[in-house]
């Protein structure tokens, strides 16, 4: 199951139950204004929903079937549009009216949410386990326990290696703006 949601108060949920209590894999939209019924709900994947964004009216999910789907909820009967990824998006993002996703094998894809055209794609590791957008920098976690910055204009910046909950080392990959970075304690290693 994953949740997404919109400033407008709708939220979007997914199932990932076995086929045998549901026959699709249903996305339900929900008004949290006014109760935790669902107000719509819809079902445009064969495989589990792995995570959904929302944008206005716009519902994004993502699936096991490699399938990114785009659903007015004004009209769920079918898709506004859909596109067939190389491998499945584990996880989806907005920045600056664009779509990020991050894909089990480690890529990461800007797409345009109108179109779902691909803007840039660029490798990262070998497997995202989650991708935001936060203060102008994509920030990536992947299966391999490492922590990305990725700044909007530059290569990689940052990563922390981690095992566990502890961090072993950070490791500066490229130059650094040091006024965005003062403080942080990045570039140094932490024992």
């Amino acid at each position: 199951m994953c949740l997404g949601n919109s400033p407008s108060g709708l939220a979007a949920c997914s199932t990932f139950g076995k086929k045998v209590f549901f026959p699709f894999i249903l996305v339900f939209i929900i008004d949290t204004k006014n109760g935790l019924a669902p107000v719509l709900n819809y079902a445009h994947h064969k495989g589990a929903v792995l995570t959904l964004a929302m944008q206005d009216n716009i519902v994004y999910s993502c699936g096991e079937d490699r399938r990114i789907v785009a659903v007015d909820i004004r009209n769920s009967s079918r898709p506004v549009s859909g596109l067939w990824s190389m491998d499945y998006v584990r996880s989806i993002c907005f920045r600056n009216n664009h779509l990020i996703c991050g894909t089990h094998l480690g890529m990461i894809s800007v797409l345009d949410p109108d179109t779902l055209n691909v803007c840039s794609r660029f490798q990262v590791s070998n497997g995202v386990r989650q991708v935001i957008h936060s203060g102008g920098a994509i920030l990536e976690i992947s299966r391999d326990r490492t922590f990305k910055v990725i700044h909007e204009h530059t290569e990689v910046k940052a990563m922390l290696m981690m095992k566990e909950t502890r961090v072993l080392e950070i490791l500066v990959l490229s130059a650094v703006d040091s006024a965005s970075w003062a403080g942080t304690g990045v570039g140094g290693v932490a024992r």
